[in-house]
């Protein structure tokens, strides 16, 4: 598992929040429908797992720096 987190985690993160990041770009200056809303919306939960998936990754250095 540790090899699946230490290859994919910080990638996905970083895709996932682009994407989010332009469509919230994209849906604040009107420039997509109801469709992209949704794309939105699920990139966002995708983000949230990827997020999840890179602090479960990084813990002990995180947690290292803070103290």
């Amino acid at each position: 598992m540790d090899s699946i987190l230490r290859k994919y985690a910080t990638p996905l993160s970083l895709v996932a929040f682009l994407a989010v990041a332009v469509t919230g770009l994209m849906l604040f200056f009107d420039l997509g429908g109801r469709q992209l809303s949704e794309v939105h919306e699920w990139i966002g939960v995708v983000f949230i797992v990827a997020l999840l998936l890179h602090l479960a990754r990084n813990w002990r250095g995180m947690l290292a720096m803070l103290s």
